[in-house]
């Protein structure tokens, strides 16, 4: 059953159109082809009247019609022919899942192709790997195994050196705390240096921490 319609009520229903005859509508199709192609013609301002149709009679293309290339019986139902995707998954969510782990492997294989490119760059000609380098590798794979804090991620180093920096500069005493278990190897080399000279003014005072931990006989 169809419903009554109704149109909405509207103060512009009752006021005055405005209305163009064709033939003043042809002048300016012509007037307007005449000069479409000239550099120095600009338009400097557009009559109100419907561009659309004056576009397609100058360009001399119209729009195709898609119900001529892809016609609904052809697209739609049971003679349909168009194309479609054949994939293993049921969901989005197990498409999602299978995109991550193969760009997790991709990235890994990627990763491992540089390392297997690396070593084979370091092999001496006998095709053996040089002890120095085996001893390396070690010590690089001992360090990855210690726990490390979040701050030293990547990304992030390169601020904290500058704020660093930034606090020696401004001081004039600095205190370099040690670790009582580890003093040596908890001592930064780098910015010791760095004060030895570049900053042979400052005064350095070591602190060592921690003696609680170690017998009373090393403090």
């Amino acid at each position: 059953e169809i419903t009554p319609g109704r149109v909405q009520p509207d103060r512009r229903w009752f006021g005055n159109t405005r209305t163009i005859s064709q033939t003043a509508l042809e002048h300016f199709r012509e007037s307007l082809k005449e000069k479409i192609a000239d550099p120095y013609a600009v338009v400097l301002k557009k009559n109100k009247l419907p561009m659309s149709l004056l576009t397609d009679a100058v360009s001399g293309k119209t729009k195709p019609d898609l119900t001529t290339t892809e016609p609904f019986s052809d697209t739609f139902g049971a003679k349909a022919q168009r194309k479609r995707p054949r994939l293993d998954v049921g969901s989005i969510s197990e498409l999602a899942s299978q995109v991550s782990a193969h760009a997790a492997s991709v990235q890994q294989a990627h990763a491992q192709a540089q390392k297997d490119q690396e070593i084979s760059d370091l092999r001496d000609a006998e095709g053996s790997i040089a002890p120095e380098q085996l001893a390396r590798e070690a010590e690089e794979n001992q360090l990855s195994n210690v726990p490390q804090d979040w701050i030293l991620g990547a990304g992030t180093s390169k601020r904290i050196w500058g704020e660093l920096y930034k606090v020696i500069d401004s001081s004039d005493v600095l205190l370099h705390v040690l670790d009582a278990r580890d003093p040596m190897g908890t001592r930064c080399e780098s910015v010791e240096a760095y004060l030895a000279k570049e900053k042979r003014g400052k005064k350095v005072v070591y602190v060592l921490n921690k003696v609680d931990l170690v017998p009373g006989w090393v403090a």
